[in-house]
């Protein structure tokens, strides 16, 4: 079973100005992510840990008599994206549900199934990444 620090958030804008969210990815699937970032088919792409969005963010007030305390705290993930994939993350954490399997990532939110790379997409990414790495590409 994975933990939260094995996986991503991902929140990918489309050139339409579509927003995708795939919470708890695996690292495969951010490279699949961030080639079609580069291939241009997402503007803009936001890659976060998902340990870190589990870490608490408490805020400051006072009491009735005016000393400060901590207030309700809330995790990192609902500060910046709300309430939307906490029930997703629950799941996960009590191993319950995993979005992402063998057969790759399905997010039945946005009926979106990213499939790992076969042998022939492998060799391409591979081809990619040797001509940027000769600067070849223009």
């Amino acid at each position: 079973m994975d933990k939260t620090k094995d996986r991503f958030f991902i929140r990918m804008v489309d050139k339409k100005s579509d927003e995708t969210r795939l919470p708890l990815c695996k690292k495969r699937t951010v490279l699949r992510a961030f080639f079609r970032l580069i291939l241009g088919t997402y503007e803009y792409m936001e890659i976060v840990n998902e340990a870190y969005l589990d870490n608490k963010e408490s805020k400051i007030k006072k009491d009735k008599s005016g000393n400060l305390v901590r207030g309700m705290g809330k995790t990192k993930r609902q500060e910046m994206y709300g309430e939307v994939h906490n029930h997703l993350v629950y799941e996960f954490k009590e191993g319950i549900s995993d979005p992402e399997t063998n057969e790759g990532y399905v997010s039945q939110q946005h009926h979106l199934t990213i499939k790992p790379f076969d042998e022939e997409q492998l060799d391409n990414t591979m081809t990619l990444i040797e001509y940027m790495n000769e600067d070849k590409l223009n």
